[in-house]
């Protein structure tokens, strides 16, 4: 079966309703078999093996299977040529404990009996040294021909990083996760049982995490854990060339040059300059790797909006006009990982920190006005109010982001340094009594805290301050 590019929520609609690879191509049928397991084995997850078409296209060859009680899954397609397999494992239910891996990535060269498991998926992360899309094609197409050498490597940059992990009662200490016992993430011997070496490490990972911690959240703080703060200003750096297509009349058409400054917003001739009151939002899906940047102009002449996927910038939207860049788009620099915007937002809360709860207190460790709470980051991401056994939720772990920057100030024509005003992040947990983990904050322009928001699903515990 050869698969093109679609949409996440696509695939896994497609991974449940086919129970097995297709024909369509004269080389021979290949089988990948393994097993897929967290702190348990999975059962119920439909699992895809993806290899690059020969010749290479944006399409994916695949074979599809489904997890056993036990968590194994047989696959079977014409899988062609071309190595590593890159297999994915997604679905499971909506538990809070289940959906802290509920898509998982794997990688082998030879195929037998592959392992999916959450090691796999920060080898695959780091050996890539982005996080993947729960259906992502060009993942596949970045593997291709990568040696067997570079996974190792890249198993041992895994290693240590958890041996350096910080602790979940605690982000500023260390509280080391020793995976190292485990050779082979995807080819080791793997049995659910206590006692198994490779089973043992997996627990002791499951263990380390926060109740509101994900693997996809490891993941972003492995990859982007030593981000300094989101320079916002950094952003106005671009200039590329892209292919238009008009929705609207008068709107650029063809190869159009854009330019993005501290000035203004250049499409080929037409320059829309920023005015103070002008909007800058972030919104993403990191786990997904999606994000979007979009600038509303007080006039509603330079609403702009740029697309992000797996830290390319696939699309512009300006005039009316969709603009797809010719070549690849250096986004170094430019482009924060949720790790520095949650950096940012730390950096630019007033020092004390300190905000009032009016409203009454229905999540114990939150403190009744007039005496005041306290927030708190972690060096991991987490946010905690009142000290470390209080209140708590892991941000990077999220799926949703949307960053709200103060109101652009424009001076001598040129941006002012941006402020954040508001972050908000959740992540949808169907089966808990409240639902969802989210957290909110509003700030004013001088950083002092208006409004903060928290719920934890796991603890079932949420609470509103001036939100």
């Amino acid at each position: 079966m050869r698969l093109r590019s679609i949409t996440p929520g696509f695939a896994l609609t497609l991974l449940a309703a086919c129970g097995g690879g297709g024909g369509g191509s004269q080389v021979s049928l290949t089988t990948v078999s393994g097993t897929v397991v967290a702190d348990a084995a999975l059962a119920g997850y439909s699992v895809i093996v993806l290899t690059p078409t020969e010749p290479p296209s944006d399409g994916a060859l695949l074979a599809i299977g489904k997890t056993g009680s036990d968590g194994r899954f047989t696959a079977t397609s014409h899988l062609g040529p071309i190595r590593p397999f890159l297999i994915v494992a997604g679905g499971g239910s909506f538990a809070l404990d289940e959906w802290k891996y509920r898509t998982l990535h794997s990688v082998s060269h030879r195929g037998g009996d592959v392992k999916v498991t959450p090691l796999t998926e920060l080898l695959v992360a780091r050996l890539l040294n982005h996080g993947l899309s729960q259906f992502d094609i060009a993942a596949v197409n970045e593997l291709q021909n990568r040696p067997e050498a570079d996974v190792s490597t890249a198993r041992q940059q895994v290693v240590t990083y958890l041996l350096n992990r910080p602790g979940k009662a605690d982000g500023f200490t260390t509280s080391p996760v020793d995976v190292s016992a485990v050779t082979d993430f995807a080819s080791m011997p793997l049995n659910a049982v206590a006692g198994d070496v490779h089973f043992d490490a997996l627990k002791r990972l499951h263990d380390s995490l926060m109740d509101s911690e994900s693997i996809r959240g490891v993941e972003q703080h492995m990859l982007f854990g030593n981000d300094p703060p989101a320079d916002l200003l950094a952003m106005l750096t671009l200039d590329f060339v892209a292919n238009c297509t008009p929705h609207g009349i008068n709107a650029p058409s063809g190869p159009t040059r854009i330019i993005l400054d501290r000035h203004a917003i250049t499409i080929g001739s037409v320059e829309l300059a920023f005015q103070t009151g002008d909007k800058l939002r972030i919104q993403g899906n990191p786990l997904d790797d999606n994000y979007g940047w979009s600038f509303n102009s007080t006039t509603g002449q330079a609403n702009a909006g740029f697309n992000i996927v797996a830290g390319r910038l696939t699309s512009f939207g300006v005039l009316s006009s969709t603009c797809v860049p010719q070549s690849e788009v250096s986004l170094s620099g430019k482009h924060p990982s949720v790790l520095a915007l949650i950096r940012l937002l730390s950096q630019s809360i007033d020092l004390s920190r300190e905000f009032q709860c009016a409203g009454p207190i229905t999540y114990p460790g939150f403190l009744a006005a007039p005496d005041p709470n306290v927030l708190f980051f972690g060096e991991n991401g987490a946010v905690r109010i009142n000290g470390l056994s209080s209140p708590s939720l892991h941000l990077p772990s999220m799926a949703v982001f949307t960053v709200d920057a103060a109101p652009l100030v424009v001076t001598a024509g040129q941006v002012a340094p941006i402020r954040l005003t508001s972050l908000r992040a959740s992540f949808d947990i169907a089966a808990s009594p409240i639902d969802f983990d989210a957290f909110e904050v509003q700030l004013t322009d001088t950083g002092q805290i208006t409004g903060l928001s928290l719920t934890n699903a796991h603890s079932q515990q949420a609470q509103h301050c001036g939100i």
